[in-house]
């Protein structure tokens, strides 16, 4: 007890196991602490866990009383707790620390645990709960959110409590809400007596009231009187094994009276007034007036004892042959065994059986042999009376489930409408699944699987696993699973501009450019993401690049670089390279071998400049050796454009706080005009010419003009630039170079043809001038007959139209007449009439070109010897003018066609085909695509019929005009179907 001089007690003879009687685990916070301050309070020692007797100073002579009441309060509370709980809290010096972290982690005010208990506690149902577990549970949960400062109301309380009860508790939950509206209102405690009053009355009913509504066995016994105790039943048939009516027993039938004075229902008929032994349908086999009482037996065939089937209207266990007993003796008695059809079955025998479960056989006492029965029977009854179970059926399965350690002692599946449960003799390969052993032999019986799926099964209790702990890192899973680990965002930034500089390296082009380089550095500040680009001829040129980077920076900026990161390659791990980063004090990050993700800012720098650059290449058609300048203007640009990354500013603007000027942008590749005038030599010299703008200058303040005749680049301030002109594709497309590769030479095909086809549908109108007047002669002068043979033979002459009459023409409505068809004339190709012809057009050329270098790249036929069993067809080309709806030329078409009339049916082919479309399914498609509101594109396959396979071995002779002057006498294979193979002429 505390005294004026100590005012610290030191009790020495308190039982803290008796005072505070749990220890504290996760579930159990609010008791245990309710005990401990019970304890802590009678010994007047609560302040040392509340602050109210806070520590004196350490030179106060009270401090070492202090002290060691303090740790004495302490070891009464690592006294009171769990393992798990005493490992978060063991370094805690203070008994006041120990109190307030165990009420921080056990009783934490957060949302989400509000949400929890709150949930928990709405979604509480009594259902097969008891109605002390359903209020001690409730009121845990009101405790609870109690304790984190969240009370519910009263009026809440009795809601929810009501609410959860059930259908049964319906009359009790009426009267109970009746009574809110009087005063007082009851409370909880009210509310739990008169339903837990209610509860024992209809549970004592419960008991008493035995309905039975479906009873598919029963005994029939003369002469002898049913015993419905625990005790035996004594007649003819007494000594070991004797029979016993123990249990429930076995309802007899007398053919007396009833002796309650009711008149007895059928059985069979379902009618009263007669039993089922005096009913006229007992030997009318196909008579069924409950087909679902009788359902049990439709499918009875064979007796194998190999099963046993649950039936809880059995009152007894029924087999087939005393075969599937362990022992047996013959039964003498009268008893017989009734079905539900009325029927009565001898019993032979009587003896005992066990039922299989993973933890060892449950015997099966009293087990009635009836020859005449068709599967054997387990009495769900007389197994509940015998053992402390419960037997639990659902959808798919039956369980039998130990009462009191509440585990599964044995289950079976449901097959055609009927629960069974196997003999042990099909389990005992699987009964080893279910021995206890260690996580990892269990992580090796599953076949290495998953770890999460361990745990599931884990938590789901179907494997058991022991408490030994060992390391779950399996080298067989090592050696066969292992694979790259997932990447997580960075979420690292520096804080100021060079801290931490990214690099790498891009190359060896495939395409030299104009200037001879092969590579390029992109150099990327971590800070501003702002990167300067350097193109090189060789990797070697790095160290002299990285220098004269270095130095700029230092200068402009005012700073250093810290921090240097690039991946493992040979130029930035040279010793030549690593001694200067040492002597500058920089720091060399790099990262791992075959991982660029760890270098991923200068990694998709390299993304953004090469997407950037070739899409500018191929939109102006600029060659690809101008890839650097292309580059260069990507980087030029991409420090321009705002990012998320540094909060939408460009990293112009984060690097050197100014705005980027977006007016001096130019569309690469355009057409453009720089002044020349300072480079003429005489007054009649241009003054300008058409160039490219290929980029802009880093140290000039203006734009590279390429004049390719000469490949000279003019660097000019005074520009004009057409945007929508791009000289690669018309003035200057001769100076484009053949390139090697299938997509660029395809698409170089494409573009050509293009060009072609526009050529070739150029319109000459001829228009009689009016015979108004005669026109005034004019003298013809040599100089005017020259001129007049430069121009066109194109007359185009608009007429005015001064009247005040309203006419089409006046609206812009413009349509053709037919009587001036024929003063319009197209420059329409003819048809030629063989390969040779063909060849000297440019056109036809073109298109015939195009089909043989498709037919080579498709590796449509091969070449092989001619032998005489061979059956060779014929082939030609065929030339086709495609036209367009308005009459004026789409395209040149030549097609190699086999000569399929050569062909006989039976022998060359066995069928013929020809895939067309409905007109009804294009109608159905542009009807949803209209109702949808889709978008529809139209796609032209080229050359369709060349991607199908051949399965018949089909020989053609070379193509006219492309004979293979090595091989003459070879013959054409074909490995895919030619046009038109059977029916083109």
């Amino acid at each position: 007890m505390a005294d004026p001089i100590n005012p610290y007690p030191f009790p020495s003879n308190v039982h803290v196991l008796s005072s505070v009687t749990i220890k504290l685990t996760d579930s159990n916070y609010l008791l245990w602490k309710t005990q401990f301050e019970s304890l802590l309070s009678s010994q007047k020692m609560i302040g040392f866990v509340n602050g109210g007797l806070a520590a004196p100073p350490v030179t106060s002579p009270l401090y070492e009383s202090w002290f060691c009441t303090d740790q004495l309060v302490r070891s009464w509370l690592f006294g009171t707790l769990s393992e798990e709980v005493l490992g978060s809290v063991h370094t805690l010096t203070t008994s006041r620390e120990i109190w307030l972290s165990l009420a921080e982690n056990f009783n934490q005010s957060s949302l989400a645990r509000e949400f929890g208990l709150r949930t928990s506690l709405q979604c509480l149902k009594k259902q097969d709960k008891s109605f002390a577990a359903y209020c001690r549970e409730f009121k845990s949960l009101c405790d609870a959110l109690s304790a984190i400062g969240k009370p519910v109301e009263e009026s809440m309380k009795l809601f929810q409590f009501l609410n959860g009860l059930g259908d049964e508790y319906d009359p009790v939950a009426t009267v109970v809400q009746s009574s809110l509206s009087k005063f007082p209102r009851p409370t909880l405690n009210d509310v739990i007596s008169e339903v837990q009053a209610y509860d024992m009355k209809f549970q004592a009913r419960d008991q008493t009231t035995k309905a039975v509504t479906h009873q598919a066995f029963q005994i029939q016994q003369s002469g002898q009187s049913f015993n419905r105790g625990r005790g035996q039943y004594r007649g003819q048939y007494r000594g070991r094994g004797n029979y016993s009516t123990r249990g429930r027993g076995f309802p007899q039938h007398q053919s007396g009276q009833n002796n309650t004075g009711e008149r007895p229902t059928c059985q069979i008929c379902g009618r009263i007034g007669h039993t089922a032994i005096k009913c006229y349908n007992r030997f009318d086999n196909n008579y069924q007036e409950n087909p679902d009482q009788t359902k049990a037996f439709i499918s009875l065939q064979v007796a194998d004892g190999k099963e046993w089937y649950p039936d809880s209207g059995a009152t007894a266990h029924i087999t087939a042959s005393t075969a599937n007993l362990q022992s047996a003796t013959k039964y003498e008695g009268n008893d017989t065994v009734m079905v539900a059809d009325g029927t009565y079955l001898p019993i032979t025998h009587v003896g005992s059986s066990g039922l299989a479960s993973p933890n060892g056989m449950i015997p099966l006492n009293d087990v009635l042999v009836c020859p005449a029965i068709k599967k054997s029977l387990l009495s769900v009854t007389k197994l509940c009376d015998d053992y402390p179970c419960g037997v639990y059926f659902d959808r798919t399965k039956v369980c039998i489930i130990d009462l009191q350690t509440q585990k599964v002692v044995t289950r079976g599946p449901r097959r055609e409408s009927l629960y069974v449960l196997e003999d042990p003799s099909f389990q005992v390969f699987f009964s080893n699944r279910q021995c206890a052993a260690s996580e990892a032999t269990w992580h090796h019986r599953l076949g290495h699987s998953n770890l999460k799926i361990l745990q599931n099964l884990k938590n789901s209790k179907e494997i058991e696993v022991n408490k030994s702990r060992t390391s779950l890192i399996c080298e067989p899973c090592q050696m066969g699973k292992s694979h790259r680990l997932p990447f997580f965002s960075s979420e690292s930034r520096v804080l100021h501009p060079l801290d931490r500089i990214q690099c790498d390296l891009w190359g060896p082009s495939p395409v030299v450019s104009s200037l001879g380089f092969k590579y390029y550095e992109v150099f990327v500040d971590d800070y501003s993401r702002y990167s300067w680009f350097y193109p090189m001829k060789t990797k070697s040129e790095f160290y002299s690049v990285f220098i004269a980077f270095q130095k700029l920076v230092k200068n402009q900026m005012g700073s250093k670089i810290k921090v240097f990161q690039s991946d493992g390659g040979g130029e930035f791990i040279s010793n030549k390279f690593k001694s200067h980063l040492g002597n500058c004090g920089i720091k060399h990050l790099l990262s791992c071998p075959h991982t660029p993700q760890q270098n991923g800012i200068a990694e998709r720098k390299h993304r953004h400049f090469v997407e950037l650059g070739l899409s500018m290449l191929f939109h102006s058609e600029v060659p690809l050796k101008y890839w650097v300048e292309a580059f260069a203007a990507a980087s030029f640009i991409g420090n321009m454009l705002p990012s998320s990354v540094t909060d939408n500013m460009s990293p112009h603007e984060c690097l050197l706080q100014t705005k980027p000027d977006y007016s001096s942008l130019r569309v690469f590749g355009a057409a453009c005009y720089p002044h020349l005038r300072p480079l003429a030599h005489n007054k009649f010299d241009p003054r300008s010419l058409q160039c490219v703008f290929i980029g802009y200058s880093s140290q000039y303040k203006g734009y590279r003009c390429l004049y390719p005749p000469t490949g000279r680049v003019y660097i000019s301030r005074h520009v004009i630039f057409d945007e929508e002109c791009f000289p690669f594709k018309h003035q200057y497309k001769s100076l484009q170079p053949e390139y090697d590769t299938v997509l660029l030479r395809a698409w170089q095909t494409a573009k050509r043809d293009q060009d072609m086809v526009a050529e070739d549908t150029r319109v000459i109108r001829i228009l009689t001038p009016p015979q108004q007047a005669a026109p005034v002669p004019v003298p013809n002068t040599p100089e005017m007959g020259h001129e007049n043979q430069g121009e066109e033979q194109v007359l185009e002459e608009i007429q005015g139209n001064n009247h005040t009459m309203t006419t089409r023409a006046k609206g812009g409505i413009h349509k053709p007449n037919k009587r001036y068809a024929l003063v319009i004339l197209k420059m329409i190709p003819t048809i030629p009439k063989d390969i040779a012809e063909a060849m000297n057009h440019p056109g036809w050329n073109l298109a015939v070109g195009d089909e043989i270098n498709t037919i080579y790249m498709l590796n449509t036929f091969t070449l092989v010897p001619y032998t005489e069993d061979m059956n060779v067809l014929g082939c030609r080309w065929i030339f086709t003018i495609k036209m367009k709806p308005e009459g004026e030329l789409d395209k040149l078409k030549a097609r190699l066609v086999a000569k399929g009339y050569d062909k006989e049916e039976g022998i060359d082919y066995l069928e013929t085909y020809s895939p067309v479309v409905r007109t009804a399914t294009i109608r159905m498609i542009l009807d949803v695509a209209t109702t949808k509101g889709w978008k529809l594109k139209q796609l032209d396959v080229s050359n369709a019929f060349l991607h199908g396979e051949l399965k018949e071995p089909v020989f053609m002779t070379q193509p006219p005009g492309f004979e293979d002057l090595n091989k003459p006498n070879y013959v054409c294979k074909l490995t895919s179907s030619e046009t038109s193979t059977q029916s083109m002429v």
